[in-house]
């Protein structure tokens, strides 16, 4: 994963390095931000690579290391190391290290910004016991000696942790001079991959001896944990990290089941508020809902959950709340904190109805038949027609009802008929009544032998 940046709006590309056997020295890059992600070909390393190692540096670039022509063989181990430039897409020589780094190999970046190279297990029972340490050119400059060490820039404190979006400030005396702050994640390379490896730069304002730095948006673009805070001057040179956690800002989601109630002119009906804590949250959060219909009236209870919890919504109608579907929105407030859930209110003229069955299970031996007692019954004034079906039956088995709809109040009989095929087991089957906008429905199990 290359370098998330605000200045890429995070864009998410990825390089891939050598592979195969014998191996290839290619590379192959993918932006999957892009509408339609494609492979394209990178620039070329300097030698083939299989079992090789890829470490993000604090300033961006890539070190290539390690791997073999032929997989797991000393005598074709690529010793030369290349150093990626994400922004010119182009590779430069960075050396090369002493000792076959093959199978079961680790590249680790260092918080002094140098890299440990280390492991090899060419063949089983044969280790190499060596390390190695890769100073970047970052670390060096000239002057009329010859090569010395670079001034890097120094933090002078810097927070332990930090949350998502928010602002938080390092100290160094060098803030006139520095042109990029990034967190690296900690490594963990096995295998040749390290699949937690992740460079994010972060935005900052300078200040007098002292940055004020934005951290990243989301656990979208940095997943919560440890990282290198590493600060890089005007001259690339990059500071000594300081270790940051992560953290998720402390919050609540608020939901509500179910999505939509019907209720008749006149009655009631209630949706279960729920708060979920994250992040550590233990905050009060206050209950309301808008959007009701002339007439109607809602209570929470309780009108406040603390860190986590249910609430019971209760929504009253009266006989003249207009008929018609309203959307209600649920507002849940904690400070400055703010979340809405959304469900609907159907709100039914002249009543409604309700479904039942007897009895709740019936057992049946294939190629005979059973019955069920379906009951509807009228509430507030209902007198429309319900129409009866039924779902949930296995194959080969046909249903009826007698008769197959019923007016304001009364009964039909469902006659279920497995033939002699039709597959043994226990089914859950839903008988539902439906009159307009309004369904209701009933469970029943029934089970074939």
């Amino acid at each position: 994963l290359l370098p998330l940046t605000p200045a890429n709006n995070y864009d998410p590309q990825v390089i891939i390095m050598g592979g195969g056997n014998p191996a290839t020295a290619t590379t192959e890059l993918i932006d999957l931000g892009a509408t339609t992600p494609t492979w394209n070909w990178g620039p070329n390393m300097s030698q083939p690579r299989i079992e090789m190692s890829a470490t993000i540096l604090p300033n961006g670039k890539i070190l290539a290391t390690g791997g073999s022509l032929n997989d797991e063989d000393t005598t074709t181990a690529s010793l030369n190391a290349d150093l990626y430039d994400p922004a010119t897409n182009t590779f430069s020589s960075a050396g090369a290290n002493s000792f076959a780094r093959l199978y079961h190999s680790v590249s680790l970046l260092l918080p002094d910004g140098t890299v440990w190279l280390a492991g090899g297990n060419p063949q089983r029972g044969t280790y190499e016991q060596n390390m190695e340490i890769y100073q970047p050119p970052y670390l060096f400059t000239t002057d009329s000696t010859g090569v010395i060490f670079a001034t890097r820039p120094s933090v002078s404190s810097s927070p332990s942790s930090v949350s998502y979006g928010n602002s938080f400030t390092v100290q160094t005396p060098d803030a006139a001079n520095i042109s990029s702050v990034a967190l690296i994640r900690n490594g963990a390379a096995t295998h040749a991959f390290d699949m937690d490896q992740r460079f994010v730069g972060l935005s900052f304002t300078l200040g007098t001896g002292a940055l004020t730095v934005t951290a990243p948006p989301n656990g979208n673009i940095a997943p919560p944990g440890y990282y290198m805070l590493f600060l890089v001057n005007s001259s690339g040179v990059p500071s000594v990290a300081k270790f940051v956690q992560l953290v998720p800002q402390p919050d609540f989601a608020v939901s509500a089941t179910p999505s939509s109630q019907n209720v008749p002119q006149g009655n009631s009906t209630s949706y279960t508020v729920n708060v979920a804590s994250s992040g550590g949250f233990a905050g009060t959060v206050g209950l309301s809902v808008s959007g009701l219909p002339q007439g109607a009236t809602a209570t929470f209870n309780p009108t406040s959950i603390t860190t986590s919890g249910s609430s019971m919504l209760s929504v009253s109608t009266l006989n003249s709340t207009p008929v018609g579907s309203y959307p209600l929105t649920i507002t849940a407030t904690s400070g400055s904190l703010t979340h809405t859930a959304t469900v609907t209110l159907v709100v039914n003229g002249g009543g409604s109805f309700s479904v039942s069955a007897v009895p709740t299970s019936q057992t049946v031996s294939r190629g005979s038949s059973t019955q069920f007692a379906v009951t509807i019954s009228a509430q507030g004034g209902f007198s429309g027609t319900v129409n009866l079906n039924v779902s949930g039956l296995p194959t080969r088995t046909s249903s009826n009802f007698n008769p197959k709809s019923v007016v304001g109040s009364g009964t039909s009989t469902l006659k279920i008929s497995p033939n002699p095929q039709a597959p043994v087991g226990t089914y859950t089957l839903t008988i539902k009544g439906t009159s307009g906008s309004l369904v209701q429905s009933a469970i029943v199990t029934l089970i074939i032998k």
